[in-house]
């Protein structure tokens, strides 16, 4: 699985980077610190995975979401990372076409199954999110 990295926090996109490296199935192709970067990135690389940050300092998480899937050509999975808890983040980055949804804290132990689920073709929502939200953004609420 081809991926790219777009989060603004340079320690948060070499980690990221180190630990998927470890993962046999998954190759970063790229990193973006914004989310006009990851957009243009993500049109000339054609990765099949997206790891999309909600805060961005340019364009929202959820705006480069959506420019990146109304682009036409090749439509990877995204998922997007937030510190975020609140509603409205998720409801909007799957609104936006995203397919995974997780929350840092939870990283370690979600992100690379979440990847694996999207890229397959599924969704994931981050179980640290209201249970009656994520039963909604599946699709059983």
């Amino acid at each position: 699985m081809r991926v790219l990295i777009v989060d603004d926090n340079a320690i948060v996109r070499e980690g990221l980077v180190l630990w998927l490296s470890s993962a046999a199935d998954i190759e970063v192709v790229g990193e973006a610190a914004t989310g006009g970067e990851g957009v243009l990135m993500a049109a000339r690389l054609e990765p099949d995975l997206v790891l999309m940050d909600i805060s961005l300092p340019d364009i929202s998480g959820v705006e480069a979401t959506r420019r990146i899937l109304a682009g036409g050509r090749g439509q990877p999975g995204i998922v997007c990372i937030s510190m975020h808890l609140e509603r409205r983040h998720p409801v909007e980055a799957f609104a936006a076409g995203a397919r995974g949804y997780v929350v840092k804290s939870g990283l370690a132990e979600e992100l690379i199954p979440a990847m694996r689920t999207v890229a397959a073709g599924g969704r994931h929502v981050s179980p640290r999110l209201d249970a009656a939200l994520v039963a909604e953004l599946a699709g059983d609420g």
